[in-house]
C-alpha cells in the first residue's frame, strides 16, 4: 500500500455497510479526519466504562466502535505503532479486569 491509500476495516461479526464504498470513501475524504471510527448509541460490551466518554445531549451516537474504521494507510499504521508502545503487542493484551499472566 502507498502511506495515503485508504484502508477500510470492517471486523465483519455484524457489520452491513449501507452505502456503497465510493460513498463511505467520499465521507471519509470530506470528514478530514486522519482516522474516522464508527460510533455507537451505548456503550458496549463495557457498560462501566460509558463514564469515561465526554457527556454530550446532542451526540446521538456517543461511544467509540472500533470494528469499522477508515484512514490513510500511514495514519493507522502510526496509530498501530502508538498504540503497541503504550500497552505492549498483543501478547500484552488482555480483558479489562482479568488477572495478568
Amino acid at each position: 500500500l502507498r502511506p495515503r491509500d485508504a484502508v477500510l476495516f470492517l471486523d465483519a461479526y455484524d457489520v452491513l455497510l449501507m452505502a456503497p464504498p465510493w460513498a463511505i470513501h467520499e465521507l471519509y475524504v470530506e470528514s478530514q479526519a486522519s482516522i474516522l471510527f464508527s460510533a455507537e448509541r451505548s456503550c458496549w460490551p463495557d457498560a462501566h466504562l460509558e463514564a469515561a466518554y465526554p457527556s454530550d445531549p446532542s451526540a446521538e451516537f456517543r461511544f467509540l466502535n472500533s470494528g469499522v474504521h477508515i484512514g490513510s494507510a500511514m495514519a493507522l499504521h502510526l496509530a498501530a505503532e502508538a498504540i503497541r508502545r503504550a500497552f505492549g503487542g498483543p501478547a500484552d493484551c488482555r480483558a479489562p479486569g482479568a488477572a495478568g499472566p
